[in-house]
C-alpha cells in the first residue's frame, strides 16, 4: 500500500505520519488500545465501583491539570462565550460550574445501565480480540506478529519467527517487543535486514514525552536516543552490513520526522547508527542533519521508505497540493558530503534530495518505487480521479504536462470505478478501487512482466454475487514483502471482525489465514441502498441488521429464566436470538452514522459497540455523503468549500428516507421507534447543521469531540492546523462570500431559538489538540439557552486522551451505548433490567 493512511476520526486531515512501510502500526495501535483498555479493567479485577468512577470526570482535572487551556474571567460566563476561545487564565468558579454541569449530566444517566455496558463492551473485547495473522517482513525471512503475552495476559508482545517455507519444526517465537498496558506506540519501523527495530513511545507514567529507543532484535540490546520532538521514525536503506565490512558492523540510515510548536509535522532529519552485529550494541551514532523543513503552516509533511527497500520518500502535503522528494540514504550519511542548501521563505530544502514532480498547484499525488528504481504514481487534480503513472527514478523530475505520456492504467478508462491505492510488487501491482456508483472495494491484479495481459479481480469472501449489496470493509494488509507472490488484505463489516486472507498470483487461490470467533447469536443482514438528496444525486446508504428483527428487543422478556443465551449479556439484556425477544409490531431503533470529510471514506470496520446495538434489535445505518471518499476523489470535491452544504444535505435525505421507511414518515416522538445521530470530529458540523435546520428530525444526537465552532475557528489562523483546514472549508479571511458560506451552516453560528430539539449528548476531551474541547462547551451552554427543556442538553468532558480518546475509548463507548438504549428504550428507576 504506497498511499499514506489517513486518520479516519481526526477533525484535521492529519497523515499518520508512521511510516507504512513498516507495515505493523496499524495492528499495533488497535492491539495495543485493546490491550491497554482490557488490561486495567480486565474481567480478572474489574469492579463496578470503578467502573463508575471512571465515567464520571474526575473533579482534580479542573484545579491544577496542565494540559488545561487557561481562560479568562468573566462575570457571566454563560452567555459570554468568547472567553472559551482565548489563551488566557479561567476562574477556579468558572472550572467548578463546568464540573457541575457534567456531574449533573450524569445525575440524569442510569449509572447501572452505565456500569453494566461498560463491563461487557470489555468482555466483549476480550472474547473476540481484532483479527491478527502473521506479517511476512520486508526480506521474506520472518514473520511478525502481535499476541497476548501467555505469562501476562495484560501485556502484548510483537513476536517473530521464521517464515513458513523456511520454518523449523517446534521453533519458539521470539519476542521482538513487549508492550504495557499504559504504553502507547506512535510509530514503529523495521530495518530493511529486519535486525532492528526503532520505535516511538509514551511510556505510562508522569512523563508524556514520546521516546526514541532503537533495538537489535537478536540480543534484545535496546538504546534510548538523545533526540527533540518527534512524531515518527523510519529506517532507510542499509548503508553497510557486516557481509561487505570486515568491521563486523553494519550501519543503518534512520530518518526522523520533527514537529513544530504547535504539533505540526514539518521537517525530516537523517541519522546513521552504527551497530556491532555480534553484540547488537549500539557503537556509534552521527547527528542528525536537516534534509527538509516547510514553513508553509498548511503543510504536513511525512516520511516513509518505498516498498523496494532503496529509496525514502518525504512528503510535504497540504489537501490540495502534494510535494514528494526522493533519497537513498547513502549521499547524505555515508558518504558525508556537503549538500548544497535551499533557504527561503518555504523551508529548507537539501539538494541531496530529488523531486519528483514540479510543484503544481491542486495536483495531488502518491508514488511507491521498486528495488530497481521503477516509479509507480497515483496523480489526479482535486476534481477528477486518480490515474496511474510509471517512470523511473533516472527520468525525475517530471513535469506536469508530462504526466499523461506516462500513464499505464487510468480509472476513466473504467467509467464505474474509481482507483484510491497501490501494491507494488516485483512481478505484479494491486490496484484498489471504489464503484462510483455505490462505493463498494474490488481489488484488481497487473501483472507487470505481462502489461497486455488480463487484469484479474480478486474474489472477496463473504459476499457472494447474490449477495454484492453487503455492507464490508475491504483494508489492505501490510505487505512488506515486495518478492511476496501472495497479497494479504482483511475483510469486515461492523459487526464482524471478519478475516484475513492471501491470495496467490500465480494459482489464483485464495486462503484465509487468520479469522474471528466473533458470535452474537444473530445472523447479520445488510443492504446498500440509494437515496435521492435535495439535487436529485443518489447518495449510497448502509443498512446492518440482524435477520428477524425489525426494532428493539421486548424489555418484558429481559427476566425470562427460560433463556437459553447464558453468557453475561444474555443474563443482562435477555436472549437475543433470531427469533426471540421480538415483539411482532416492535418499534424500530435507528442509529444514523455520517462524517462527510476530508475525503475519507466512512468506516465500516468492525466494533463490539455496533455489533451489541444489533443484537438488541437497532438498525445501523451508515451515510455515504459527498465529502468523503466513498465513490471516489469527485465524489469529495462535491462535498468540500462552496459545496460543503451539498453533504448536509445528504445526510438530511438519509435521515428522511429512515423516518419513512421505518417511522411511517414521523418524526421527532414516533411512537415507531427512535432516531438517533452518532458521529464525531468533522462529523459535528454535519449532525450539527442538520439539528439547526430539522430540530425535529433526529429523536437522539452523540457527537463526540465534534467540530461546531466551525466559523470562529477559521477566522483564527493561530489556533492549531486552522490554515491547513482552509483547503478542506475555505477561509472566512479570504471574501465576504466564503465567511457568509461558512457562517450560514456553522452549528454554533446558526443556533436559535427551538420549540423542541433532539435529547443531545455532547462529548469533549480537555487536551484535544485538534478539535479543542470548548466546541463541546461552547455548544452545550448555547444550546441549553435555546431550549425550554434544559435537560435535554448533556455534557461530559474527559480530562485525557486526546482527539483519539486512546485507553478512554472504551468508557466513551460505553457511556454512549448506555445513552442510546436509556432513551430509546427507557429505564424506569428502580427497574430490575437484570
Amino acid at each position: 500500500m504506497m498511499r499514506q493512511r489517513l486518520a479516519s476520526n481526526a477533525r484535521f486531515w492529519v497523515p499518520l505520519v508512521t511510516p507504512k512501510r513498516s507495515r505493523v502500526l496499524k495492528t499495533c495501535q488497535t492491539l495495543t488500545k485493546s490491550c491497554a483498555s482490557v488490561g486495567c479493567y480486565g474481567s480478572s479485577s474489574f469492579n463496578s465501583s470503578s467502573a463508575s468512577s471512571q465515567l464520571n470526570l474526575h473533579s482534580r482535572v479542573y484545579s491544577s491539570s496542565p494540559l488545561c487551556p487557561q481562560w479568562p474571567e468573566q462575570e457571566d460566563a454563560s452567555h459570554s462565550f468568547s472567553e472559551f476561545r482565548n489563551n488566557k487564565s479561567l476562574s477556579s468558579q468558572q472550572w467548578q460550574d463546568l464540573e457541575k454541569e457534567v456531574i449533573h449530566t450524569h445525575d440524569r444517566l442510569d449509572q447501572d445501565l452505565c456500569q453494566y455496558t461498560l463491563r461487557e463492551l470489555l468482555t466483549k473485547q476480550q472474547q473476540f480480540p481484532p483479527v491478527t495473522a502473521p506479517e511476512t517482513g520486508p526480506t521474506g525471512i520472518y514473520t511478525y506478529q502481535f499476541q497476548q503475552d501467555p505469562n501476562r495476559p495484560e501485556r502484548m508482545v510483537y513476536t517473530r519467527h521464521t517464515a513458513l517455507v523456511l520454518a523449523q519444526e517446534n521453533q519458539v517465537d521470539q519476542v521482538v517487543l513487549y508492550l504495557e498496558p499504559s504504553d502507547q506506540v506512535l510509530s514503529m519501523s523495521l530495518s530493511v535486514d529486519e535486525s532492528m527495530i526503532a520505535y516511538l513511545i509514551v511510556r505510562g507514567g508522569e512523563d508524556p514525552s514520546p521516546k526514541l529507543c532503537v533495538r537489535h532484535v537478536e540480543s534484545g540490546n535496546e538504546q534510548e536516543l538523545p533526540v527533540g520532538e518527534l512524531v515518527a521514525v523510519e529506517f532507510g536503506p542499509t548503508l553497510s552490513s557486516s557481509s561487505t565490512s570486515d568491521s563486523g558492523s553494519s550501519d543503518y540510515s534512520i530518518y526522523l520526522l520533527g514537529s513544530d510548536v504547535k504539533g505540526r509535522p514539518d521537517r525530516v532529519l537523517v541519522s546513521a547508527i552504527s551497530v556491532n552485529k555480534k553484540e547488537g550494541s549500539i557503537t556509534s551514532t552521527e547527528p542528525a542533519t536537516l534534509l527538509y523543513q516547510s514553513n508553509d503552516p498548511a503543510v504536513m509533511v511525512d516520511v516513509q521508505r518505498t516498498k523496494g527497500c532503496q529509496y525514502v520518500a518525504i512528503r510535504a502535503m497540504t489537501k490540495t497540493t502534494s510535494e514528494i522528494f526522493l533519497t537513498n540514504g547513502s549521499s547524505v550519511v555515508a558518504k558525508n558530503t556537503a549538500a548544497e542548501v535551499t533557504f527561503n521563505d518555504r523551508g529548507f530544502l537539501s539538494s541531496n534530495l530529488i523531486p519528483v514532480i514540479s510543484r503544481t498547484e491542486h495536483l495531488q499525488y502518491h508514488l511507491d518505487v521498486s528495488d530497481q528504481g521503477d516509479v509507480f504514481i497515483l496523480a489526479g487534480g482535486n476534481d477528477g480521479e486518480f490515474r496511474l503513472l510509471e517512470t523511473t527514478v533516472d527520468d525525475l523530475p517530471l513535469k506536469a504536462y508530462e504526466l499523461p505520456k506516462h500513464e499505464i492504467y487510468t480509472a476513466a478508462s473504467d467509467d464505474d470505478h474509481a482507483i484510491y491505492d497501490i501494491d507494488l510488487f516485483q512481478d505484479y501491482l494491486v490496484s484498489y478501487q471504489r464503484s462510483k456508483i455505490d462505493g463498494l472495494q474490488r481489488i484488481l491484479v497487473h501483472d507487470r512482466q505481462n502489461p497486455g495481459h488480463a487484469k484479474i479481480i480478486v474474489p472477496l469472501p463473504m459476499i457472494p454475487e447474490e449477495e454484492s449489496s453487503m455492507c464490508y470493509q475491504l483494508s489492505p494488509g501490510g505487505n512488506m514483502h515486495f518478492r511476496s507472490n501472495q497479497l494479504c488484505f482483511k475483510v469486515e463489516s461492523p459487526v464482524n471482525a471478519g478475516g484475513i486472507y492471501t491470495f496467490d498470483f500465480s494459482t489464483h487461490e485464495l486462503e484465509c489465514i487468520g479469522e474471528s470467533s466473533t458470535s452474537y447469536g444473530f445472523v447479520e443482514r445488510s443492504e446498500r441502498v440509494m437515496v435521492p438528496s435535495e439535487d436529485g444525486t443518489m447518495v449510497p446508504l448502509s443498512l446492518v441488521y440482524r435477520e428477524g428483527s425489525n426494532g428493539s428487543v421486548n424489555k418484558n422478556m429481559m427476566n425470562n429464566k427460560d433463556d437459553k443465551d447464558d453468557s453475561l449479556f444474555g443474563k443482562i439484556f435477555g436472549s437475543l436470538g433470531e427469533n426471540e425477544g421480538r415483539q411482532q409490531h416492535s418499534p424500530t431503533n435507528i442509529i444514523l452514522m455520517a462524517y462527510g470529510s476530508y475525503g475519507e471514506p466512512t468506516d465500516l470496520e468492525y466494533n463490539p459497540w455496533h455489533a451489541m446495538l444489533v443484537q438488541r434489535g437497532y438498525v445501523l445505518a451508515f451515510a455515504h455523503t459527498r465529502g468523503g471518499g466513498d465513490l471516489g476523489r469527485e465524489w469529495y470535491a462535491q462535498g468540500c468549500r462552496e459545496h460543503k452544504v451539498r453533504s448536509i444535505e445528504d445526510l438530511e435525505a438519509c435521515a428522511n428516507y429512515l423516518r419513512s421507511r421505518y417511522h411511517h414518515g414521523q418524526t421527532l416522538g414516533s411512537d415507531h421507534g427512535k432516531l438517533t445521530a452518532v458521529t464525531y470530529s468533522a462529523g459535528g458540523v454535519l449532525v450539527g447543521a442538520v439539528m439547526n435546520r430539522y430540530p425535529d428530525l433526529l429523536d437522539n444526537v452523540i457527537m463526540t469531540n465534534p467540530f461546531l465552532d466551525v466559523y470562529q475557528t477559521l477566522k483564527n489562523p493561530d489556533l492549531h492546523l486552522t490554515q491547513h483546514e482552509w483547503d478542506e472549508f475555505g477561509s472566512p479571511l479570504e471574501s465576504k462570500e466564503s465567511a457568509a458560506l461558512i457562517q450560514s451552516y456553522c452549528p454554533i453560528s446558526n443556533l436559535s431559538f427551538m420549540s423542541d430539539c433532539p435529547k443531545t449528548l455532547v462529548i469533549g476531551t480537555i487536551d484535544d489538540e485538534n478539535v479543542p474541547f470548548w466546541n463541546a462547551v461552547i455548544y452545550a451552554k448555547k444550546l441549553r439557552e435555546c431550549i425550554q427543556d434544559k435537560d435535554k442538553v448533556h455534557l461530559h468532558l474527559e480530562s485525557v486522551g486526546g482527539h483519539h480518546l486512546g485507553e478512554r475509548r472504551i468508557h466513551v463507548s460505553a457511556l454512549e451505548m448506555a445513552f442510546i438504549i436509556q432513551q430509546c428504550e427507557g429505564v424506569e428507576e428502580d427497574a430490575e433490567l437484570w
